[in-house]
């Protein structure tokens, strides 16, 4: 299977959407809390790259997807479920669940929505709260983005971390290379 980029998910909505105020997203809406209800198929699966010093690091679920496991980077190992992401519109109609490829019940997760500097993601049941929703934001015309989240500190962006090989992905408070994605 082909690996998607965010640059093509933007392609394809820009494609499909009509007159949509800056910043919109087209998308399906669905049951974030049953697997069942969520709309993603063989041709939607997307990662999320940054630059690190040996290449590449990828959106990983650390030691598989399960429940309260640590989002990492790690480099690309040939398109294991758990480095690839599904992206469905959050529960009330504004930001974006990325659940991994291989458990859709679960979310990206800010935990205990402690919204502070460092804060380090996990994935959790998906349970249509704020601290799951997320914001994909283009930075550069270089079709690189920025994650970030629709809570009280817009400032926080989902940040790499110094090693880029197993560094947990954390909130951090400003752009630089460890917090533009692909």
């Amino acid at each position: 299977m082909a690996k998607h980029r965010l640059g093509a998910l933007f392609g394809a909505l820009a494609i499909g959407a009509a007159v949509l105020p800056a910043g919109s997203v087209v998308a399906q809406t669905d049951d974030s809390t049953s697997t069942a209800a969520v709309r993603c198929n063989a041709n939607h699966a997307y990662t999320f790259s940054t630059s690190g010093g040996g290449g590449p690091v990828y959106l990983n679920v650390g030691g598989g997807s399960h429940k309260g496991a640590k989002v990492i980077t790690w480099p690309w190992s040939g398109g294991q479920g758990n480095e690839k992401w599904c992206l469905t519109q959050g529960p009330r109609g504004y930001g974006w669940n990325l659940r991994p490829w291989d458990n859709r019940g679960l979310c990206l997760d800010v935990p205990h929505s402690r919204y502070k500097k460092g804060q380090g993601l996990v994935v959790w049941n998906c349970n249509g709260r704020k601290n799951q929703d997320f914001y994909v934001k283009p930075v550069h015309s270089d079709y690189s983005y920025t994650l970030l989240g629709p809570w009280e500190k817009q400032d926080l962006k989902i940040h790499r971390g110094a090693d880029e090989r197993g560094s947990q992905v954390s909130l951090w408070s400003h752009l630089n290379l460890h917090a533009k994605w692909k």
